[in-house]
């Protein structure tokens, strides 16, 4: 057995070029950049919002042009994924005021009413074993609904959700011409697994 064992190392990248533009354009975002979108989405910034707050100046964009992509921004990075992602998320802790299906929709109820809203629900705690709704509406769309209710559409949003029980919830809105705009306006929303 020899004594020795003689190992040459090469530093040399392989496959790519790490300061290169396609090296950033497929490298991922990083966590403080994470944290920047969900901040951004929180405030209710979309897409749109955060493009424009992520663009370069002229003299910035002229040394990228030149060669010099160390002074590439991670901001560029951000894609419209990663903001639908963050703007996916913020939306479901909004939403779920519960971890609980039924539960959730239980402080809903609570929510609702204390913002003066008209809400309605059946069968909330059997949910697993059949047919469940929760219906609700705001003051100023039940004041629109006297106003303009006299002819309104129902329409339906297929899977909008999944209840406790991982079954697929429907979204019913009923919409009126709103008179003042000549527009629809949602006047009321109902959830239920059931699709009849």
């Amino acid at each position: 057995m020899p004594d020795k064992v003689s190992i040459t190392y090469d530093w040399v990248h392989t496959g790519h070029q790490p300061d290169s533009v396609s090296d950033l354009r497929s490298a991922p975002v990083s966590t403080e950049m994470r944290e920047i979108i969900e901040q951004l989405v929180e405030r209710d910034l979309n897409w749109t919002n955060i493009k424009n707050i992520i663009r370069l100046d002229k003299k910035r964009l002229g040394e990228i042009f030149s060669g010099d992509y160390s002074k590439v921004p991670h901001s560029l990075r951000i894609t419209y994924e990663e903001v639908y992602y963050a703007m996916t998320k913020v939306l479901s802790k909004r939403a779920y005021l519960s971890p609980r299906f039924d539960e959730s929709l239980e402080r809903w109820d609570l929510k609702i009413a204390q913002e003066e809203g008209y809400w309605t629900s059946k069968n909330l705690s059997t949910y697993p074993e059949g047919m469940f709704l929760f219906a609700f509406m705001s003051k100023w769309q039940r004041s629109v609904l006297y106003l303009n209710g006299g002819i309104a559409c129902l329409g339906s949003t297929h899977r909008t959700c999944v209840d406790g029980a991982d079954s697929h919830c429907y979204l019913y809105t009923i919409v009126a011409r709103y008179q003042e705009t000549g527009k629809g306006s949602p006047l009321c929303w109902m959830v239920t697994n059931s699709d009849s």
